[in-house]
Parts: structure tokens; C-alpha cells; sequence
């Protein structure tokens, strides 16, 4: 009797860890794989914050190419405005007009396809809430000043108003307005560009 109770116990015990054994197993199996999940999650993140850096550093480059010329488009404008040409034809009015940007309006364009790619991917929610705030926010600056203006600059060129000669002073005084604004914006981005650049520094630095 006391043999048959020896073994039951022994029996209950051995059950009792094994079943023990495959609940840490498994225990173990979660927590590796969250582990797992959670590096990868962390490793995206750090890769998506070093793909913004390189397009707003980029996008910095640009401006500071950028803006010296357009500094130097307008003060053609200004000396145009002062000294406003004759035309008797409109095809030559239009020329002038693109003449006094002899490199055109500009020569690359602003990019945003890394924060199209963070935005689409789920790595967004793995992110600080501040730190999508201020992308979100500095990318759309970048669109409603910047873009907005080229756009605006741009489309004088094909309205029939800036050809006509009773207009050619109208469209000269509102390239260097545009042009005046045009700058100021590249000056404002310029330093919002490097201080996100300096928070994703110290972000992956953590």
C-alpha cells in the first residue's frame, strides 16, 4: 500500500512537472518570439528615421542650391521693373519673361517619398506621437509654402495675361513678389529642415 502510494505520488509529481515543463515551454516560445517581433519592429523604425534624415537632408541641399539662384532671378526681375522693355509681338514678351531665369524655375524637386512610404507602412505606430507630429507638420510646410509658390510662379508662364504687353509690368511685379516670397520660405525651411535632422540625430543616437 504504502509502495502503490509512493508511486501514484511520484507519477503525480512527474506529471506535474512535465506539464510544467511544456507551460514554460511554451511561455518561453511567446516571450522569444515577441522578442523577435519587437527587434525587427525596432530595427524598421531606426531604418525608416535614417531614409526621412537622408530626403530632408536632401531636400536642405536643395533649398540652399535654390536659393542663391532664385536671389539672383530676382534681382533681374527688379532691374526689369525699373527699366521695363517694348515688345510689339507677344512671342517675344514671353521670352523675355523666360529669360530672366536662365536655368529655368528650378532644376530638381523637392522629395517626399520616404514620408509616403512611413505614412503607408504600419513602422508609424512603432514611432513617438511627437516625432510623426513634426514630420507630418514639416512635410506639409514643405508643400503649402514652397510648392505652392513654384506652382503659383510657374503658371504665369502659360496664362495668355502675361503675354500681352499692357501687362508685361503686372507679371514682373508679381514674379518678384512671389519671387520675394519664394525665398523667405527657403530661409524658413532651411532651418526646420535641420532642426528635425537634429531630433532624428538624437533619436537614433538613443
Amino acid at each position: 500500500m504504502i509502495f502503490k502510494t509512493k508511486k501514484a505520488r511520484a507519477n503525480i509529481i512527474k506529471v506535474l512537472f512535465e506539464s510544467g515543463l511544456i507551460v514554460f515551454s511554451v511561455l518561453l516560445a511567446l516571450f522569444l518570439s515577441e522578442m523577435h517581433s519587437q527587434v525587427k519592429k525596432d530595427q524598421e523604425k531606426v531604418r525608416a528615421l535614417q531614409l526621412i534624415k537622408a530626403e530632408l537632408t536632401a531636400n536642405k541641399a536643395l533649398l540652399e542650391q535654390w536659393q542663391p539662384y532664385h536671389q539672383q532671378v530676382l534681382s533681374k526681375v527688379e532691374s526689369a521693373i525699373n527699366n521695363p522693355p517694348e515688345f510689339s509681338q507677344s512671342n517675344k514678351q514671353r521670352e523675355f519673361i523666360l529669360n530672366q531665369m536662365p536655368n529655368g524655375l528650378v532644376q530638381d524637386m523637392l522629395r517626399n517619398s520616404a514620408w509616403d512610404a512611413l505614412k503607408q507602412s504600419g513602422i508609424s505606430s512603432n514611432m513617438h506621437i511627437e516625432t510623426v507630429s513634426l514630420l507630418s507638420t514639416l512635410y506639409r510646410l514643405q508643400a503649402l509654402s514652397i510648392e505652392a509658390t513654384l506652382a503659383r510662379l510657374g503658371d504665369i508662364f502659360y496664362t495668355r495675361e502675361s503675354v500681352r504687353k499692357e501687362h508685361l509690368l503686372e507679371t514682373l511685379y508679381l514674379m518678384r513678389n512671389l519671387l520675394l516670397e519664394l525665398i523667405a520660405q527657403e530661409s524658413f525651411m532651411i532651418i526646420h529642415y535641420q532642426n528635425a535632422i537634429n531630433d532624428i540625430d538624437n533619436l537614433l543616437a538613443e
